[in-house]
């Protein structure tokens, strides 16, 4: 059977149609049969919103202005629909606004009823009228068609049972969102109401309900406490609040509050609120970083628990693994291996649920720093570190307060143009691997060291030799001192020796590029109220 029929076209219907959006739907069949790509193109008085292509393989195809931005109120809409060499079009108004403020007062055995239209023109196209409806136990309704201009009504309460009334704005063509508040009816009015019912956890295992009593008819006497895998509980009119405990942990309860009279009779109950007991007994949780061997974690207990709780912390971290029990919320984890990912997890004794966080160590820090003057505008920094990662890298700081800085893979670096007999010196150096950043290790704020005492400036230990040669007279002296020291196993060379690798290394660094990395300039030397930098 051939479903291709040329000379029908397809007629776009309209799905809906408010304020803000329009939508549409169309088939595939007649002129659009095997159709895929279609082209939408959108106006909003008679301006260009949006063109778009749209993509449909299923039998009804469907487009929502949403995707092209809201519409405004009162606006002519033109939308046409192009797929293959057929087009369809639909011209339509969208709805008027919402009315704003709805506001019910009963009074008596009345209900007194105020809002506030749209602001718009009266005479506008759009708006026609204002519509508020009155419905008693879904079956009776009350209509009240009124002009746009007027903003309050009543209606007489003169049943028994529950009832809804519903306000909106009208035009030719649609009509505004609806406004709808609820209300429950006796004979004598408008019936004793509970509003505003809300909840929230407590404790481990519980829930508080607390509620607005609006207090009409007198044949109420007690609440009716309704709630989803418990028994009802019957509470006296002065009750504002409730609280359920030994529930289930992490889980959602429905609740409403009913109000009775002395033989049981409903009169009406409360919208259902939906509460929800601990997600997490554990809360803020946090884990901070202090060393390359410490961390830091600190949580708060759960709220209204009489007793202090059990705490069982779990450490793991690169095959380690640790259990801690306390009854402190704070922790001081030391003896750490430096740059490890650690997670911590906290629970209280007797609970599954946990709650974790995760922090890594820093790389530890450079030691032995040591500061050399060597000529007038050097220092030589040098430092021992007892590790040699892939990518690392050292920070050099230096000045009064640390506010000039530079990097090194080596374990030496040469700071030029400070003048290290004016200054007070005051260098540090720091680790680096990846975006971890070791504590600071300085050398202090003290005088420069006197170059005839300077140690190593490599970052290596070596075995020191210094020979004096003192020809009095005829007299020849000849002094050696010979300091042997080790540091990670390996001997000092000799001063001599450590002054020419030191010539050598800066004049590496020169032929590198690297004779003044980060220079202060000369006016700093004379101006030190004013550095420049």
């Amino acid at each position: 059977m051939n479903n291709v029929f040329p000379e029908v076209g397809q007629k776009l219907q309209e799905t809906l149609l408010t304020e803000n959006v329009l939508e549409v739907s169309w088939q595939r069949i007649g002129l659009w049969f095997g159709v895929t790509n279609y082209i939408v193109t959108v106006d909003s008085d008679q301006t260009a919103l949006c063109t778009q292509d749209v993509l449909c393989q299923e039998l009804w195809c469907n487009f929502s202005t949403l995707s092209c931005g809201l519409l405004s109120s009162c606006s002519y809409v033109f939308l046409q629909v192009n797929g293959s060499n057929y087009s369809e079009t639909m011209e339509r108004m969208t709805g008027p606004s919402s009315v704003t403020n709805l506001t019910v007062v009963w009074e008596h055995s009345d209900i007194n009823v105020w809002w506030h239209n749209p602001d718009t023109k009266i005479d506008s196209p759009c708006y026609q009228n204002t519509t508020i409806t009155l419905t008693y136990n879904n079956t009776a309704t009350v209509t009240q068609i009124l002009p746009h201009h007027q903003e309050t009504t009543q209606f007489p309460s003169c049943v028994y049972g529950d009832a809804s009334l519903t306000l909106w704005t009208q035009s030719n063509v649609s009509d505004s969102q609806h406004q709808t508040q609820y209300l429950t009816y006796s004979h004598n009015g408008v019936k004793s109401t509970v509003t505003n019912l809300t909840c929230h956890d407590v404790g481990f295992d519980g829930i508080v309900a607390s509620w607005d009593y609006h207090a009409v008819c007198p044949e109420v006497t007690n609440f009716l406490i309704n709630m989803d895998y418990q028994e009802d509980v019957l509470a006296n009119l002065s009750t504002i609040d409730i609280t359920v405990t030994h529930l289930e942990h992490d889980k959602y309860y429905s609740m409403t509050i009913k109000t009775v009279d002395n033989k049981g009779r409903v009169f009406g109950s409360s919208p259902w609120a939906s509460c929800r007991t601990y997600t997490t007994v554990i809360r803020n949780l946090e884990v901070t970083v202090i060393s390359s061997t410490e961390l830091d974690v600190n949580w708060d207990p759960p709220q209204f628990v009489d007793e202090v709780p059990y705490y069982l912390v779990r450490i793991d971290g690169n095959n380690y693994f640790n259990n801690i029990n306390t009854h402190n919320t704070s922790l001081r984890l030391s003896n750490l291996r430096e740059m490890t990912e650690f997670t911590v997890c906290v629970t209280v004794a007797g609970y599954n649920h946990k709650i974790c966080d995760v922090a890594t160590t820093l790389p530890s820090s450079p030691y032995g720093i040591t500061v050399v003057e060597t000529g007038k505008e050097y220092l030589s920094v040098s430092w021992m570190y007892d590790y040699n990662w892939s990518g690392q890298q050292f920070k050099v700081m230096w000045g009064s307060d640390l506010q000039y800085s530079n990097f090194t893979k080596a374990r030496w670096y040469y700071i030029t143009g400070y003048n290290t007999v004016d200054e007070v010196v005051k260098v540090c150096v720091a680790a680096m691997h990846e975006n971890l950043i070791s504590l600071n290790s300085c050398a202090g704020d003290a005088p420069p060291y006197s170059s005839t005492l300077a140690p190593p400036i490599t970052g290596k230990s070596m075995t020191w030799l210094y020979v004096t040669l003192g020809i009095f007279g005829s007299l020849v002296i000849v002094l050696v001192v010979v300091v042997v020291g080790y540091r990670n196993g390996q001997q000092h060379e000799t001063q001599a020796g450590a002054g020419r690798r030191h010539e050598r290394a800066l004049a590496r660094s020169r032929a590198q590029g690297q004779d003044n990395p980060n220079p202060i300039p000369l006016s700093l030397y004379y101006n030190k109220t004013s550095p420049q930098i």
